[in-house]
């Protein structure tokens, strides 16, 4: 499946616009599965216009705070999507889509709730991880669920990099059979998720501090993520990343697919 956004700009220039939309429909008569997403900019700036909520931008890219997250929404929505959003959704949109609020969550609820998921699943070598989509309520990733696919992990050589890469495929497909069902007319199933799991951001910093007694191994892989901090160790008052020579050896090997070195 290929995701193909298409910027506002382009939609207001009939020419341009034209142009794009005839290749998407010669791909699509191809046989290629399409995923069209459109700009709404005009549409938000009217909506927060109306909602009396000034225009914020940085370097020409808006800024979607919450006051212009959740302002007035449009009507007609049959459903509100939100994949891999990483902040709690409020109302009105909760209530907006005629079928609801659904979320896409890159982890198997309702084991793992909030941030970490990846880490977790290496530092407790687990041999399995999954992806969810639940029905969105008032609190953090605790709806109702429509389905929880999981699939095997290498317990023994994944980092959190790799993990997150693999796991986009598998919640891709859950999105595309998810959205299909709603395209065909079919209600979704929901089961209560029950008790689960959480963890706080607080909780997943201390994790990420290297203490006596880890499996170093193991915590390096965790929190492998470049660009962002690592697994850590205290020296003379700062946190430094620690890694070792297996998560190099991968570093290296992807800047040599990109070409950045020989």
């Amino acid at each position: 499946m290929n995701v193909i956004k298409l910027g506002g700009s382009l939609l207001d220039d009939p020419l341009r616009r034209a142009r794009a939309l005839s290749l998407i429909v010669s791909r699509w008569n191809a046989g290629e599965d399409i995923v069209l997403v459109h700009g709404g900019g005009k549409h938000i700036d009217a909506a927060l216009a109306k909602a009396g909520i000034a225009k914020k931008t940085y370097a020409g890219l808006r800024i979607t705070d919450d006051a212009t997250l959740h302002a007035e929404p449009p009507t007609g929505v049959d459903v509100v999507l939100s994949f891999l959003h990483p902040r709690l959704i409020r109302e009105p949109l909760l209530s907006v889509g005629r079928l609801g609020c659904l979320n896409f969550h890159p982890a198997p609820l309702p084991d793992f709730r909030g941030v970490g998921g990846y880490n977790l699943a290496i530092l407790e070598a687990l041999e399995e991880w999954g992806v969810s989509c639940h029905f969105v309520d008032a609190s953090l990733d605790t709806g109702d669920l429509v389905e929880v696919e999981r699939f095997p992990i290498d317990r023994e050589g994944a980092t959190a990099l790799s993990l997150d890469i693999d796991t986009q495929e598998w919640l891709a497909g859950l999105f595309e059979r998810v959205v299909g069902r709603l395209l065909s007319g079919e209600e979704l199933p929901r089961s209560p998720q029950g008790e689960g799991r959480y963890v706080s951001q607080e909780e997943f910093e201390r994790l990420r501090v290297i203490r006596a007694g880890d499996d170093l191994e193991r915590k390096l892989r965790a929190f492998w993520y470049p660009p962002h901090p690592g697994a850590l160790v205290e020296v003379d008052g700062r946190l430094l990343t620690v890694v070792d020579g297996q998560v190099l050896a991968d570093a290296a090997a992807a800047y040599r697919d990109a070409g950045r070195i020989p």
